[in-house]
């Protein structure tokens, strides 16, 4: 079973490979980069702004300038990204949502989401961190 191919798709951000074809990603036991790939898109996609899916996306971004270190803030923000990774990403269960104000990046910061999931197929787990400003 190592390295069975389950899941290959357009990698995110879009971008060519090296023979000028477009850029794709696989998920196998041991290799989780296009689910990571797809949860990366749905908290960085603002809900309308696709034209053919407008409902695809998070509201993180409605959040995120208004965000403090508030547990109430925080709070809400790991439950936005809860919901939409749980509408959107079928191939995985949330295991932990942090939310990290590093404060030493870009002036006034940055908020960083740190998400681990467990893949159902391969009942593995992994993390992805998000840069979210």
């Amino acid at each position: 079973m190592a390295g069975q191919k389950g899941f290959t798709g357009i990698s995110f951000p879009f971008r060519f490979d090296g023979r000028g074809g477009v850029a794709t990603s696989t998920t196998s036991i041991t290799d989780f980069s296009h689910i990571k790939e797809s949860i990366m898109q749905i908290i960085l996609t603002q809900v309308g702004e696709r034209r053919m899916e407008l409902e695809f996306g998070s509201e993180v971004r409605d959040h995120l300038f208004s965000m403090s270190d508030d547990e109430t803030d925080i709070a809400i923000l790991k439950f936005k990204i809860q919901e939409a990774i749980e509408k959107y990403e079928k191939r995985v269960e949330i295991n932990n949502i942090e939310i990290i104000h590093d404060e030493s990046i870009a002036g006034e910061g940055t908020w960083i989401v740190e998400i681990d999931f467990k893949v159902i197929k391969y009942l593995k787990n992994d993390t992805v961190r998000i840069k979210l400003n």
